[in-house]
């Protein structure tokens, strides 16, 4: 990460950070901040990297809705790639894994946070959920995850995910064919997770496009869906974060 100067900017009524090397080794942040101490989640993108689809208007919507500190880490670009979509595995859930577990400790030493760390993932970064949920030393770190429209196929993911010891809210939708629920739906019955389906929803129903198609796989945006998936993160980090 090239060195940058601290820039101070406010936007949806929370205020965007950008640190320092210094304070942050070999990570390239976004951190969005509300004014005080508070509760922080760690928000990690999908296979089109930091910079894709409207991930910095959905952490500050999320930064705003919730009153928490939002950092939005890049796992990709400061190991050379701008995204990994269909190459997953250059960029696995085992590095990014440790990544957030070395950004958790980094945001606990922080003046601007106190309480809780929490997780948010979509789609690549919400396998890496899955595995936060189910890591012992990440969860003494974070006390619960969101995942969205993540792969639930443990031998991706390289890590048991059948038994998560913090609670974890998984979406997808019922008619992704790129990552699509069956596996999810496997551990449906566990007490830490509540598995989500929407009705008439593909992949990344949620980011505000219209069909599109990425290689062989659909993507339609669903505003209800979308709203309704919102709202059912905020309860719950309402709840996990109290």
């Amino acid at each position: 990460m090239k060195n940058k100067l601290i820039s101070l900017l406010v936007l949806a009524g929370v205020l965007t950070y950008v640190p320092t090397q210094a304070e942050v080794d070999a990570r390239d942040l976004i951190i969005i901040r509300t004014w005080g101490a508070k509760n922080t989640v760690i928000f990690a993108h999908g296979c089109d990297g930091a910079r894709g689809y409207s991930y910095r208007r959905r952490a500050e919507k999320l930064a705003k809705a919730n009153d928490v500190n939002v950092v939005i880490y890049d796992a990709f670009v400061p190991r050379g790639y701008k995204d990994v979509c269909g190459r997953g595995h250059i960029v696995n859930v085992v590095m990014r894994l440790q990544d957030t577990k070395e950004i958790a400790r980094w945001v606990s030493r922080q003046s601007w946070h106190r309480g809780k760390i929490s997780f948010i993932g979509y789609s690549h970064g919400g396998s890496v959920g899955l595995a936060v949920a189910t890591d012992k030393e990440a969860t003494e770190l974070i006390s619960s995850v969101v995942a969205y429209y993540p792969t639930c196929n443990q031998k991706w993911i390289q890590a048991p995910i059948n038994d998560p010891v913090i609670p974890i809210m998984v979406h997808f939708g019922d008619s992704d064919d790129w990552t699509p629920g069956t596996e999810c739906m496997l551990y449906r019955d566990h007490p830490n997770y509540k598995m989500l389906t929407y009705k008439n929803t593909t992949h990344a129903f949620d980011i505000g496009l219209d069909t599109v198609s990425l290689g062989k796989y659909r993507i339609t945006y669903n505003e209800e869906a979308a709203r309704l998936a919102e709202k059912n993160t905020n309860e719950f980090f309402k709840e996990t974060l109290k």
